[in-house]
């Protein structure tokens, strides 16, 4: 009996070696492609406006954002003096920034383009967008404000979606720039990761990746909307985002609190920092809303 089964459990043994092999090899990339699915809900405008009723009505969820939007949006963060720190250091002031067709323009707007475009791709994939639409006399539409939101995730699987999103973008817009640049994107990226950690650690939360007004929206409560409906979509849960110290006093104002700042100083030769071009920045929790405040109450 013992020679019939030997050859025979040889004989299995060759039949399942490549049947193992092939598992081996497709079984991770099942589980990846598993954790690189959607896992959340997608919320609708009908949904946002039930849970807060006087939300205004040109508040929507989109599901995705089509190009002549997203110019729009890119727009709205050219002025924006953080976005220019990456180039020139210190409070981002330089006129060369504002002369179209300069280096400087250029090298702004492919940082730009890059940056939101990573952010939107990650919020369409994983998470959920705001915007602020105006409805034109000439049948056009405008955005005017937009929120990119990021639901409760684990480090692990917000970083794994994080690069998922971000390969396909390719080297920063910053790559081919000069060392100080790429010094302050370093710093820019490790910084924001530290302040985090500070700001609300571990706990459970809603992430703002992107938030941001058009100029000639601003001060007209657009921004305020938007956070209102950040706030009722994390339906209790404290929401989190990162602000410079020009920003802080607005997101004061929608509930917001400053609970840590760093200083992004970017790494000279030799490994000493540049605090001469440090850019401040800060973390801002909102601690949620009540079911009670969501009901509608303005």
């Amino acid at each position: 009996q013992g020679s019939i089964l030997k050859p025979a459990l040889a004989t299995c043994s060759m039949a399942l070696t490549p049947v193992v092999v092939l598992a081996a090899l497709v079984l991770p990339f099942f589980v990846l492609s598993g954790l690189l699915q959607r896992h959340v809900p997608r919320f609708s405008n009908e949904e946002l406006h039930r849970l807060y009723p006087s939300l205004p009505g040109n508040v929507h969820v989109q599901r995705s954002i089509d190009e002549s939007t997203r110019t729009q949006i890119r727009d709205a963060f050219m002025p924006g003096h953080d976005n220019r720190w990456f180039f020139v250091g210190g409070n981002g002031a330089d006129s060369d920034f504002d002369v179209e067709g300069s280096q400087l323009h250029s090298d702004l707007k492919r940082q730009i383009t890059y940056l939101v475009e990573l952010f939107l791709r990650m919020a369409e994939q994983y998470g959920h967008v705001l915007t602020v639409v105006e409805e034109r006399d000439d049948g056009t539409s405008h955005v005017l404000g937009v929120v990119c939101l990021i639901p409760p995730y684990s480090k692990r699987l917000f970083a794994l979606r994080f690069m998922r999103t971000l390969i396909p973008l390719g080297r920063p817009a910053t790559a081919s720039r000069s060392a100080a640049v790429n010094a302050r994107f370093q710093a820019f990226m490790s910084g924001l990761k530290e302040l985090h950690k500070q700001a609300i650690g571990d706990a459970p939360h809603w992430y703002v990746i992107l938030a941001g007004i058009t100029p000639d929206a601003q001060g007209k409560g657009v921004g305020k909307s938007l956070m209102t409906a950040a706030v009722t979509m994390s339906q209790g849960m404290p929401l989190y985002l990162e602000c410079h110290d020009g920003n802080v006093g607005f997101y004061q104002k929608c509930g917001f609190e400053k609970k840590a700042t760093v200083y992004l100083k970017p790494k000279l030769r030799g490994g000493s920092s540049d605090d001469a071009t440090a850019l401040h920045y800060n973390g801002m929790v909102h601690p949620g809303m009540s079911s009670a405040r969501a009901g509608g109450d303005s």
